[in-house]
């Protein structure tokens, strides 16, 4: 049975489209895991840096950070904090 909802199927769809090279597939896939039930860290941090320094991807960072502060994304995360507004 499909569900919609399902925030770790969007995160893999959208790291499929990531493969790809399909940016715009990949953030619209991490939005819907966003909406999703439980969506994983690595959606977030995914997403954060897809849409980089712009307000949303900084938001985006510092959830993470504050979800995962010693995740593997962490590094990343920190240095897209320090480069924002």
């Amino acid at each position: 049975k499909q569900d919609a909802q399902c925030a770790h199927a969007h995160f893999l769809l959208a790291q499929i489209a990531q493969e790809k090279q399909q940016k715009s597939e990949s953030i619209k896939h991490l939005r819907s895991a966003m909406q999703g039930h439980a969506p994983p860290p690595e959606s977030v941090a995914l997403l954060a840096s897809l849409l980089g320094k712009q307000s949303e991807g900084c938001r985006l960072a510092q959830r993470y950070l504050q979800a995962a502060p010693q995740g593997y994304d962490a590094k990343s995360m920190r240095d897209l904090a320090k480069q924002c507004p």
